[in-house]
């Protein structure tokens, strides 16, 4: 299996045209991996469509920040319930291998979960844990409302004769809940110029 890394994926979405917001630092806004807490104080989501010949899938992406001096860590949750493509539930933590129409994704093209250290180290979600995720939408906001329920976070390694091992480096826990907002990507195609707003109902206005 070719190797995973987070490193290029994560940096391209915090310093390119992925637009994150500054998040109100609270107790209950952080999130927890061995040992240490991470106050969120930066926060993103977008909601990538990925289209084939076959179907539209939806993979929600989400990116919380803590920054702490010239350091950020940033946790990344990417979701999907191929099934029926919308948002908010309960979402178990996915391996590689799985094929569960409906969960937490390790790495899918253009997303990714787990955790991104200062120092670059990498720790992709595995299976175990889940993340339950709500949204309290208005006319102009949306107010989203996450827990991290033990998150396996690890690193994967190619095995001799094909395939992964995975080695659980810790869990991820905690919770966040403020305003969000949502962009749009078709990384593969092109999204129209003028789209009802009945097919788009987690897009929100940018800030």
């Amino acid at each position: 299996m070719k190797k995973l890394t987070l490193i290029t994926f994560l940096i391209a979405l915090i310093l390119g045209s992925y637009s994150c917001k500054k998040s109100e630092e609270t107790p209950s806004n952080a999130f927890t991996f061995k040992g240490k807490t991470y106050p969120i104080s930066l926060t993103g989501i977008r909601r990538v469509v990925l289209t084939s010949a076959a179907k539209e899938t939806h993979v929600y992406q989400f990116l919380f920040g803590s920054v702490s001096g010239t350091d950020t860590t940033v946790l990344a949750i990417a979701v999907a319930d191929t099934l029926t493509n919308t948002l908010g539930g309960n979402y178990q933590s996915l391996d590689m291998s799985s094929d569960a129409p409906r969960g937490i994704l390790p790495f899918v093209l253009v997303a990714a979960s787990g955790i991104l250290m200062p120092n670059l180290d990498e720790y992709f979600t595995g299976a175990g844990g889940s993340v339950d995720i709500s949204f309290t939408p208005t006319t102009t906001d949306t107010t989203y409302s996450l827990n991290f329920n033990n998150i396996s976070a690890g690193v994967y390694a190619d095995k001799i004769g094909g395939g992964y091992q995975y080695t659980e480096a810790g869990k991820i826990n905690g919770n966040y809940k403020g305003i969000i907002s949502m962009e749009e990507v078709h990384p593969f195609g092109v999204l129209p110029n003028a789209v009802p707003k009945a097919f788009l109902p987690f897009t929100l206005k940018k800030k």
